[in-house]
């Protein structure tokens, strides 16, 4: 992450937040860059540090859904860090 640099990294499955707080202090720490974390889990987001919120943007819904809708190249680093079936990771 602190190599790379990216500018748009997106976690998939954040559920108690300790990797997203880790990406997420990575890209403080870079200087730029955003992270969206998504996950299905409500009440997912009250337990990521505040003063992180300038970085993060945390959505609850489907992450296939989320993803319909982005543009390609949108996306520079995928975290994928939820179900880990063949399914989600395809």
């Amino acid at each position: 992450m602190r190599a790379l640099n990216p500018l748009h990294v997106v976690e998939i499955g954040s559920l108690r937040g300790c990797s997203t707080a880790h990406l997420a202090t990575a890209l403080t720490v870079n200087g730029s860059g955003r992270l969206t974390a998504i996950d299905l889990a409500p009440g997912t987001f009250d337990l990521y540090p505040k003063h992180l919120e300038g970085v993060l943007t945390a959505i609850q819904g489907d992450v296939l859904d989320w993803l319909a809708g982005q543009e390609d190249d949108s996306i520079d680093m995928l975290f994928e860090d939820s179900s880990h079936g063949t399914y989600m990771c395809a």
